[in-house]
């Protein structure tokens, strides 16, 4: 059972396929995007773990994945 749970990361996401840059930087000025991610870190009684949601522009859900957290030693700027 989740405990708790907090979004991390909110992005808009552009495929390029068989676009030029041209076409891609068109894309992005208009705010057409093709899905957007979501990063959601979970806390449970355990452990944390976070997962990957993708949807497309229209809200429905495509996929998800796990995410490997990243430890660091040091403080990132």
């Amino acid at each position: 059972m989740v405990r708790k749970y907090r979004i991390e990361k909110v992005q808009e996401q552009y495929v390029a396929g068989d676009q030029i840059a041209t076409q891609i930087k068109e894309k992005i000025a208009h705010k057409d995007f093709d899905n957007f991610e979501v990063i959601v870190a979970f806390k449970d009684k355990y452990k944390i773990y976070s997962k990957e949601y993708l949807f497309d522009k229209n809200g429905s859900f495509i996929s998800q994945r796990d995410v490997k957290r990243l430890e660091y030693d040091f403080l990132l700027f």
